[in-house]
């Protein structure tokens, strides 16, 4: 019975370990992508940057105030089973990403202006839908008027496969294991590269944080 009880035991305390690993590496998958709330950026006045981001299940968005500008964000579409989010004006706004699709988000005071951007989690299984109500926000923008176009135009793109991953050449320069890789200014701003950091990227450049690399195919 003693025999019986030690066995029992080593395989629950076994089972525990594999449960918490799983945890541990459920948790180092998740990124927080920074986006930062702008007077002007390099896609014109009032932005956020980078206007489009490519995230996954589980990431987080950090909206994080560059000025003093009173700009916040808040949610225009999120996809089935997301939670809309308002965020307060001037200060950080944290977005877990739980369900797969597109959001559509604005700054609450300036969204007339075309202060507006998009986030991709997953496949875009809702990109109709934000199609429509992108072009219903648009047609009341003062300035920035084909923002949202051009920041969907970059969902499409991924979707329809005219970026590609590509992790075949060109190994990162020592010490940006782990680096972030965006694209300006209207390429694909970040995505990620998993397991060893081999990448090849499309005119990017190279910041601190965790990514991945995408570029754009030759033949496209």
């Amino acid at each position: 019975m003693k025999g019986i009880r030690h066995a029992s035991r080593g395989v629950g305390t076994l089972l525990c370990a594999t449960l918490l690993a799983s945890a541990g590496m459920q948790g180092a998958r998740a990124e927080e992508i920074h986006i930062k709330m702008l007077d002007r950026s390099g896609s014109g006045p009032l932005a956020f940057e980078p206007g489009f981001v490519k995230a996954n299940p589980g990431d987080v968005l950090v909206f994080e105030p560059a000025q003093k500008g009173g700009h916040s964000t808040v949610a225009l579409l999120v996809p089935p089973g997301a939670q809309a989010w308002s965020g307060e004006a001037d200060r950080e706004t944290r977005v877990p990403l739980d369900a797969e699709g597109v959001y559509l988000y604005a700054c609450a005071a300036h969204k007339m202006m075309g202060m507006v951007g998009v986030v991709q989690v997953g496949k875009a299984v809702n990109l109709e839908q934000a199609k429509s109500v992108a072009a219903k926000e648009s047609a009341r923008f003062v300035l920035n008027k084909d923002r949202f176009d051009k920041e969907l135009a970059q969902s499409k793109a991924i979707d329809s496969g005219a970026f590609q991953r590509d992790s075949t050449t060109a190994a990162c320069p020592p010490g940006v294991s782990g680096a972030r890789l965006t694209e300006r200014p209207t390429q694909i701003r970040r995505c990620v590269h998993r397991g060893p950091v081999v990448v090849r990227f499309h005119r990017a450049f190279i910041v601190p944080g965790v990514a991945r690399s995408w570029r754009q195919r030759q033949d496209a």
